[in-house]
C-alpha cells in the first residue's frame, strides 16, 4: 500500500450542528478525540509511507486542546497540511495565523448565499464566515478554498457563489455533489440534485471557468472537460477513486482506519490503532482486500462508458453506499451520473 493522501480527525467536539454533516459531530453526547501520545506514534509509523498531504478535520479541528502540537508534529513530517474547520470558532482563530507557515490550505464551506446556507449550518454562519473569517485569514496570506455542495436550494446560485468566493473574497471554490451520508442522509435527501440538475450547474461551472482563472475553480467533473489537458496527465485507466485506489486513507477520532473517512461501516473497516499496534500491520492484512475488491465493482453501464476510464471513476461510492447503506451498493449506478445528457448534446449538434 502506497499513501499518499491522509486525514485525521482529531475530534468529534464542534459547535456547529450542521444538518448535513457526515459523521454527526457536535451533537452526540460523548465525545471521542485523539490523545497526543498517540498521535505521537501513529505519525511515526506512518513515515515509512510516502504521505504528501494530510487533512485535519473533525468535528471541529480548533477545540482540539492539542491541534498547534499535532499541527507541528504533521509539519516536522513535511507534510502538506490541509485544515477542515467551520471557520466559526472566532477565538480559535489565531492557532491558524500562529502556525500558517506550515499550513498549505484552510478549507472552510458554504452551503449558499446567505440565509440558504444558515438553513444548513446555523444562523449567522454565512456571516461569520464572509465578514470575518475568510477576511482575517486572507490578510495574513493563507490560501483558502471554499466548498460548495450543490443541491437543490443552491443549484441557482452557482456564478452568485462564484462572485462572492473568487472575485471579492479572493479564495479558490471547489464546487460538489452533496453526499447522503450521516444527518445528510436523515435530513437532506430530498434536496439531492436529480442528473439533468446537476448538469445545468455544471454547464455554468464551464462558463465562469472560460472567463476566469481555470485554477481557482475546482470541481469533480472532468467527464465533459474540453481542456482536459490542463489537468494532471495520469487519467489512464483510473477506474476507482483514490480510496480504491490504495493511496488514501481516513482515520477516525477513535484511531479507526477506513480506506476512506466517509465510507464509515464494519465492513469497511481495517482496525483501530493503539500504542500497542503498527499501521502496516493493519492496512497490508489479506482481510484487507475483501474491503478494496468493493471499489472495483462498478455498474455494467459504467464500465462500457467511454469515460469511465479517462477520468470518470464511476462516481462516488459515498453516494450509494449512503443510499443504500450497504456495500453491495456501491455496484449501483451514479445517482448523479449525467453521461446520457452530454450524449443527447452532441447528437444534436
Amino acid at each position: 500500500m502506497e499513501i499518499k493522501s491522509l486525514t485525521l480527525e482529531l475530534t468529534s467536539k464542534c459547535n456547529l450542528k450542521c444538518t448535513h454533516c457526515y459523521n454527526n459531530s457536535g451533537l452526540c453526547g460523548h465525545v471521542q478525540e485523539m490523545d497526543l501520545p498517540t498521535v505521537k506514534l501513529l505519525l511515526n509509523d506512518l513515515s515509512q509511507y510516502p504521505i504528501e498531504e494530510m487533512y485535519l478535520s473533525g468535528g471541529e479541528p480548533l477545540l482540539h486542546n492539542d491541534f498547534e502540537e499535532i499541527l507541528n508534529l504533521a509539519a516536522a513530517c513535511q507534510y502538506q497540511v490541509i485544515i477542515c474547520t467551520n471557520g466559526t470558532a472566532k477565538d480559535r482563530l489565531q492557532k491558524l495565523i500562529n502556525n500558517k507557515l506550515y499550513i498549505k490550505r484552510v478549507n472552510l464551506s458554504l452551503e449558499g448565499l446567505g440565509d440558504t446556507n444558515d438553513k444548513i449550518r446555523g444562523v449567522g454562519t454565512f456571516s461569520i464566515l464572509v465578514h470575518h473569517t475568510i477576511k482575517l485569514l486572507r490578510m495574513e496570506g493563507i490560501n483558502v478554498c471554499v466548498a460548495i455542495h450543490l443541491n437543490k436550494a443552491n443549484k441557482h446560485q452557482v456564478e452568485g457563489l462564484y462572485n462572492l468566493v473568487v472575485d471579492k473574497l479572493d479564495c479558490d471554490i471547489k464546487f460538489g455533489v452533496l453526499r447522503p451520508l450521516g444527518r445528510a442522509h436523515d435530513n437532506l435527501t430530498h434536496l439531492m440534485l436529480s442528473p439533468e440538475e446537476l448538469y445545468e450547474c455544471v454547464k455554468k461551472i464551464y462558463e465562469l471557468k472560460k472567463r476566469s482563472d481555470k485554477k481557482r475553480i475546482w470541481h469533480d467533473w472532468d467527464i465533459c472537460t474540453e481542456d482536459i489537458k490542463f489537468y494532471k496527465q495520469d487519467y489512464h485507466d483510473k477506474t476507482t477513486c483514490l480510496a480504491g485506489r490504495r493511496v488514501m486513507l481516513g482515520i477516525a477520532s477513535n484511531f479507526e482506519i477506513f480506506p476512506c473517512i466517509q465510507l464509515r461501516a464494519p465492513l469497511m473497516s481495517m482496525g483501530i490503532f493503539n500504542q500497542q499496534g503498527d499501521i502496516a500491520s493493519l492496512v497490508n492484512s489479506e482481510n484487507i482486500d475483501k474491503v478494496y475488491k468493493q471499489f472495483n465493482i462498478k455498474d455494467e453501464s459504467c464500465i462500457k462508458c467511454n469515460y469511465y476510464k479517462l477520468s470518470c471513476t464511476g462516481g462516488c461510492p459515498a453516494v450509494p453506499f449512503g443510499l443504500h447503506n450497504t456495500l453491495e451498493s456501491l455496484s449501483y449506478k451514479d445517482q448523479y451520473c449525467f453521461k446520457h445528457l452530454i450524449d443527447h448534446e452532441k447528437s444534436r449538434q
